[in-house]
């Protein structure tokens, strides 16, 4: 009986692909939560570091205290915005979808191609 390696290798290189992928991807905003944490000194040195050597949250005392609060209604505005679109995408998308799935003709398939066409 012959045991061969090959679905195991595949697997491991697909695994060892992936890691890099979301390495790749997660870099930059690893990259921009160690900048948050540095002092203003170290954000413009020539060669910066990945490790902040004087740890501050001055940056996140500023925008949260400072201002009159004001990221904090931003971030409180910008959730009601999201929730309402949400909810009324979700309302008007709801019956239109019921409607495509049960006719069918022409009317229907065009309005399934441009709705495909729209998502490209």
């Amino acid at each position: 009986m012959i045991v061969t390696t090959r679905p195991r290798r595949t697997k491991t290189v697909q695994y060892a692909v992936l890691l890099g992928y979301l390495v790749f991807l997660g870099f930059p905003l690893l990259w921009m939560l160690s900048m948050s944490f540095k002092g203003p000194r170290e954000l413009v040195q020539l060669y910066p570091s990945f490790i902040p050597e004087d740890f501050s949250f001055e940056y996140y005392r500023t925008a949260l205290t400072e201002d009159d609060h004001q990221l904090v209604r931003n971030g409180i505005n910008s959730l009601k915005v999201a929730v309402v679109t949400a909810l009324l995408t979700t309302m008007i998308g709801l019956p239109a979808a019921y409607v495509l799935a049960r006719r069918k003709g022409l009317i229907t398939r065009l309005g399934l191609g441009w709705i495909l066409l729209s998502q490209m």
